[in-house]
């Protein structure tokens, strides 16, 4: 799936937009230049301006959906360390393997792979010990 596909529509979007802008704004900016024309300078650093705001908006929304991720890995960290501190091992296991999942988008495919085979290597584990 493409980079666009993945993050949905709307990124898609304003990537093209973004980029169609920044050509734009560069194309009429040269142009005035060359032919000593003010308000096509012009109209190209509006055009550049506006491709720098989709890419500020674009960045924005991208760390904002990180943030969250980090933000409720730590209290299910924190919830787990409860746990573990009472001695509940089976919730803090859980909490522990829901505060993993929060960041699934943002690790390696290599590592979230070695994750998933020490997930089921613990509950081979835990059906053993049964």
């Amino acid at each position: 799936m493409s980079k666009a596909g993945k993050k949905g529509w709307l990124y898609g979007l304003f990537s093209g937009l973004s980029g169609g802008a920044a050509i734009i704004g560069i194309t009429l900016f040269v142009i005035g230049i060359c032919f000593d024309a003010l308000n096509l300078v012009a109209l190209g650093l509006a055009f550049i301006s506006i491709s720098l705001g989709l890419n500020a908006r674009q960045l924005g929304e991208e760390s904002k959906k990180q943030m969250k991720a980090v933000a409720n890995r730590d209290v299910c960290d924190k919830i787990a360390m409860m746990y573990a501190y009472m001695g509940n091992q089976q919730e803090r296991n859980d909490w522990g393997r829901k505060a993993a999942l929060e960041l699934k988008d943002w690790v390696k495919p290599e590592l979230w792979k070695k994750f998933e085979e020490a997930q089921q290597k613990h509950r081979e584990h835990i059906e053993q010990n049964r």
